[in-house]
């Protein structure tokens, strides 16, 4: 902890995984332009499997697959930019998908982790790794027992919940045997343009078609599962302070709110002025397996950070309409 605070007093090098991906620009949006009192000092570097074309809050993009490229070159790149802090977002993360594709889903997410620990371990430094984990890794526990607490076990039941328990492991094993310093987030459910899979985010894109004529009916999956949805944003700032405020550990992240998806249908039909959208059932986008209630606990996070989402629910829908009509 204390040279983590004494890194928060000069310029850090940070490095982000999984950088073409949604959630590494809202973190980065936040490192860049919103840490306090520090806008713009820390250098921001970002790896993905694909080009971007523009690298938007990132200082330096490289398109890097760590599930291809063997740990000698990830070592090279790690000694190379030197960072302080390693936030590891890289991971397929479509859970409906995964039930079609699972040796793909293990083996990239799983196999991406393994390379990433073994080129850091084999490199002159030891950064800060906070691994971006999921409330899909507790699988359906009984209501009763929500909202979940961090000690509940691993029980996934879709094969992305599963490739990201084997990450936690492979985690767990690296940091006992070459004593690395991480820390794992289990992120809940989050409201975020720029994942066309998520629930929310399809729901609005069809209510935007509905809008424009496009379509007669907005189609949907189950709407009985209970979860909670916090703004992606919300959840970049708490990656951040995962880095810089925790011990190592697990710590779940998210609204402690739970929202049936049911009601966050309604509600999203309320923030787009949409209220008698016809709405069908369409059983392709059920899961074969499905996770019934799902809220957190985050008393933990929140005692070492003092965080709590800054944006409400219906907030947060607001800006998703704005942001799938623009």
């Amino acid at each position: 902890m204390t040279a983590i605070f004494r890194l928060l007093r000069e310029e850090m090098k940070i490095l982000i995984t999984g950088a073409a991906g949604s959630m590494s620009y809202y973190l980065a949006d936040f490192i860049k332009n919103k840490v306090e009192a520090r806008p713009g000092e820390h250098v921001v570097y970002g790896i993905g499997r694909k080009p971007i074309k523009k690298l938007d809050n990132f200082d330096q993009y490289d398109a890097l697959n760590i599930y291809w490229q063997p740990p000698s070159r990830i070592t090279e790149y790690i000694n190379e930019i030197k960072p302080d802090i390693v936030f590891h977002l890289a991971a397929i993360a479509n859970v409906r998908q995964s039930f079609n594709e699972p040796r793909k889903f293990v083996s990239n997410n799983a196999g991406g982790t393994l390379n990433l620990l073994d080129g850091i371990v084999k490199s002159k430094y030891r950064p800060r790794i906070v691994h971006a984990s999921t409330s899909e890794v507790y699988g359906n526990v009984p209501a009763s027992l929500n909202p979940i607490r961090e000690c509940e076990p691993f029980a996934p039941v879709n094969f992305y919940a599963a490739s990201k328990t084997m990450q936690e492991i492979i985690f767990g094993t690296y940091a006992k045997v070459h004593d690395l310093e991480f820390v794992i987030t289990r992120a809940f459910g989050y409201i975020n343009s720029r994942r066309e899979d998520l629930v929310a985010t399809s729901l609005a894109r069809q209510l935007v078609k509905y809008e424009r004529g496009e379509i007669d009916e907005v189609r949907h999956g189950n709407l009985d599962p209970i979860r909670s949805f916090c703004d992606a944003r919300d959840i970049a700032e708490a990656y951040w302070l995962a880095a810089t405020r925790c011990d190592l550990g697990i710590y779940n992240i998210g609204s402690s709110e739970p929202c049936s998806i049911a009601m966050l249908a309604l509600m999203l039909r309320t923030a787009a002025g949409l209220d008698n959208v016809p709405m069908v059932k369409d059983e392709t986008l059920m899961r074969p397996t499905d996770i019934f209630a799902c809220w957190p606990d985050v008393s933990k996070f929140r005692i070492a950070t003092g965080w709590k989402p800054r944006r409400s629910l219906s907030e947060s829908l607001k800006w998703l309409m704005e942001c799938v009509r623009a």
